[in-house]
């Protein structure tokens, strides 16, 4: 029966040097002048000072974001006016979101945020201008056709 192997040796029946942190040594090769290394520290911190805090989000992107989703959803009610106030909205407040971000008083990342906000309000413009256009010619087709009674009887 072979002897039981001692965990702290090598194969070669050479000692293993370990330190905190798992850094494992050969024989002999510890840190500078023969003490082993100092372990990294935690990050330094930082006190105070524009560069502790990070940028807010900027609040007109997300505005204009919500405003461009409610203006694409909502181009059917009160025939489109509602979705065509949204969306002019969006426009302005992606708009001053753009302006925000770019003298450094919101946190870049607002920026795709503002750009789906202003696509989404001329989406919604669109379609809302659309869908007002073809009620009205809706409601002309049937002034013209004779109102509500389309089978001519008195």
């Amino acid at each position: 029966m072979p002897a039981p192997r001692d965990p702290d040796r090598t194969p070669y029946n050479t000692p293993i040097e370990v330190e905190p942190y798992g850094i494992v040594r050969p024989p002999g090769a510890s840190g500078a002048g023969g003490t082993p290394p100092v372990p990294p520290g935690p990050p330094p911190m930082f006190v105070g000072g524009a560069a502790s805090a990070p940028l807010p989000n900027s609040g007109q992107a997300i505005a204009s974001l919500v405003l461009g989703i409610v203006s694409c959803v909502l181009f059917c009610l009160c025939y489109g006016v509602i979705s065509i106030v949204c969306g002019i909205l969006a426009l302005v407040f992606a708009k001053q979101a753009e302006t925000e971000i770019a003298a450094g008083r919101a946190n870049p990342a607002g920026r795709a945020l503002a750009k789906a906000g202003l696509i989404c309000g001329i989406v919604g413009i669109c379609i809302a201008v659309l869908y007002l256009i073809a009620m009205i010619v809706v409601v002309a087709f049937a002034i013209s056709s004779g109102g509500a009674n389309p089978a001519g009887t008195p």
